[in-house]
Formats: C-alpha cells, sequence, structure tokens
C-alpha cells in the first residue's frame, strides 16, 4: 500500500507539472517530415533495410532493387543495370562498412 500511494502521488506530480518525459523533443514547426515512394525515384515501396555510408548516402534494399538516397534524389541499381553484379533485384539486407564497400545480401545470394 505504501508503494501504490507513492506512485499514486509520483503520478500526479507528473500530471500536473507538466513534464514531459518523451525521448526527444521536437519542434515539428520547424522540422518536416517527408514520405518517399516509387514516384520519388524508388525502386520499389516495399522497403527491407536501410542503412547509412560514411558518406551520409542512405542506402536502401528493397524488393525491385537497390537505391542511394543523398538527400535530394534517389538513384536505382538493379540486375544488369548501372554495371553493377547484383545477382537478383530482391535485396533483403546490406551493410555499409567501415572501408567503404557495401555488402549486399539478395534472394538469390
Amino acid at each position: 500500500m505504501k508503494y501504490l500511494s507513492a506512485f499514486l502521488l509520483f503520478s500526479a506530480f507528473l500530471t500536473f507539472t507538466g513534464w514531459d518525459l518523451s525521448a526527444q523533443s521536437i519542434d515539428y514547426r520547424t522540422h518536416r517530415i517527408n514520405q518517399f515512394d516509387i514516384s520519388s525515384g524508388l525502386s520499389s515501396n516495399n522497403i527491407l533495410w536501410l542503412e547509412q555510408d560514411q558518406y551520409g548516402f542512405i542506402w536502401v534494399a528493397t524488393a525491385e532493387g537497390l537505391n542511394r538516397f543523398d538527400g535530394r534524389n534517389f538513384i536505382s541499381f538493379s540486375k544488369g543495370k548501372n554495371n553493377i553484379s547484383l545477382s537478383n533485384n530482391y535485396t533483403q539486407f546490406l551493410k555499409c562498412a567501415a572501408d567503404g564497400n557495401i555488402w549486399i545480401a539478395t534472394s538469390h545470394g
């Protein structure tokens, strides 16, 4: 009973003081959230993995290939396109290594 009373008192204190206990305080008036899809240049809306490299590029693994986002535009990489060797377009996983290489796992290896 003693702990329940302390908990209720603490809960009431937090409720009436208006403390913000969120992990991050975001001012939504100054931050913009964008939604990207195939009309934005992604090869697929089915995103399977995201990774940021040491240069700040966001790499997106999708069901239809690999995409690189520079903050404004997407570049799409797929099997038989862009002189890269993807064994399959279904990119399930990717890892940006410290040496600058990107390791990619597709559904066919």
